[in-house]
């Protein structure tokens, strides 16, 4: 019995230490128009109490996934930032190959345009000997008694042309040494002679 005593003296006790919880559970109940009762205020503070743990673990949740996206865009952004580098080292070598290229090429052009200009050059002063060399044919064929065909090949001009200079020296020597003589006599005689040496 003393026990029973002495546990009934122990809540009562107890009780009078939380009884100040008690009336002041109720002074709140008086002011506040939400809660008529100290259960309901009891009720609203545990659903209160597991909604902050809730957020409580959502927050910690969210936090472990930001530092996993905060991970994870680091990677991406280094992955990226090593391909932009390697990107630019393409570019600049293809820069550099293209400028060998340009250069190669700008080599090519100058001497292909060179060597138009020498073939030019060349053309032109082939046609300039071909069209002196018809001229001087043309000329000596006019004044020579020998006829002479229509000759188009300019070596075979220039063969005709030799001949009637030949024969011009051998007309002069021939008059220097039988001294002055008639023109008739020693154009007959050149002639005689062209003749004989196309023959």
């Amino acid at each position: 019995m003393e026990e029973l005593t002495t546990q009934r003296q122990q809540v009562q006790q107890l009780l009078q230490r939380n009884i100040r919880y008690q009336h002041y559970l109720e002074s709140v109940l008086e002011g506040a128009d939400e809660f008529h009762e100290v259960g309901d205020l009891m009720l609203r503070h545990a659903t209160l109490a597991a909604t902050n743990q809730d957020l409580k673990e959502q927050r910690n949740h969210f936090g472990e996934a930001a530092e996993q996206t905060r991970a994870d865009l680091q990677a991406y952004t280094k992955t990226k930032t090593d391909e932009i580098v390697n990107l630019n080292n393409t570019i600049s070598r293809l820069k550099k190959e293209l400028e060998t290229y340009e250069a190669e090429s700008y080599a090519q052009e100058t001497k292909k345009d060179y060597s138009l200009q020498v073939a030019s050059q060349k053309t032109l002063e082939y046609g300039q000997v071909c069209m002196s060399t018809d001229n001087l044919f043309q000329r000596c064929r006019q004044r020579s008694k020998v006829a002479h065909g229509t000759v188009t090949n300019p070596l075979l001009q220039l063969e005709a042309i030799g001949n009637f200079v030949s024969d011009l020296g051998a007309i002069k020597e021939l008059s220097q040494k039988n001294g002055v003589k008639s023109a008739a006599q020693t154009m007959a005689r050149a002639d005689r002679l062209s003749v004989a040496g196309d023959k």
